[in-house]
């Protein structure tokens, strides 16, 4: 997923060259600074920043995937728990069962503490939450309410979708899903670590080579602003999450 700033930033360096490219007076011995050079890192840095939309676009596809896959999990669970609370099951059993909703569901048995402003502790950040609600422990939860069910000899639905089974097959896609958004995640995290390295933070990066360039023309065009403002004019910034 590429940012318009990186766009920009690129255009800002294809200005330069165009700016410097023709020009006598450029004949810098830094091979940095070479036309051949800066044309090389210009077409790096451009394929840099598509790869981000490359391999942004599956890991998207498999993080809207992994979405629409967990969209099933609330409402059957929410139709299985008022199943088992009316199929006979004993006091016990519904409570072992209920533990295990309670926290596909994110909720607590207990509300959670409220901080006390009388004292100098904050109950609410040192209560751990009961809630596992990432998709990771989500899935297991799924897994484990399915196979909580196989020994509920009471719990015997007839509707789709919320059988013991159908839950332990549910966890099975979930986690297959899992694995799809986490085998994606890491080219497009590659992706962006070099798009950064390329334009902003290695020692030869775009950003140092504008900025050795600028100098170098100030340099060449001493005591002629006006033609120094050619290219000082020019503005290099990083993005944030990069300074």
């Amino acid at each position: 997923m590429s940012e318009n700033t990186d766009e920009k930033f690129l255009e800002e360096y294809q200005d330069l060259i165009n700016r410097v490219e023709n020009d006598p007076k450029w004949v810098s011995t830094n091979p940095l600074l070479s036309i051949a050079a800066m044309k090389a890192q210009l077409a790096g840095g451009t394929a840099a920043v598509q790869a981000t939309d490359t391999t942004f676009h599956p890991h998207q596809i498999n993080i809207n995937n992994r979405q629409d896959g967990y969209a099933l999990v609330l409402p059957r669970v929410r139709q299985a728990r008022s199943i088992l609370r009316t199929c006979g099951a004993s006091t016990a059993e519904i409570a072992d069962g209920m533990t295990i909703i309670r926290k596909i569901l994110g909720q607590r048995a207990a509300p959670k503490p409220k901080d006390d402003p009388t004292t100098p502790e904050n109950e609410a950040e040192k209560s751990h939450s009961a809630a596992q609600v990432s998709y990771a422990s989500r899935q297991e939860n799924v897994r484990s309410l399915g196979e909580y069910f196989t020994n509920v000899a009471k719990y015997t639905p007839v509707e789709a979708g919320v059988k013991a089974q159908d839950f332990i097959d549910l966890a099975d896609a979930l986690d297959a899903l899992n694995k799809s958004v986490s085998l994606s995640f890491v080219p497009w995290k590659a992706a962006l670590r070099l798009r950064d390295q390329l334009l902003y933070t290695n020692a030869d990066s775009i950003f140092e080579v504008a900025k050795l360039a600028k100098e170098y023309y100030k340099g060449i065009y001493q005591g002629n602003p006006q033609q120094i403002k050619l290219v000082t004019s020019l503005k290099f910034n990083k993005p944030r999450r990069v300074r």
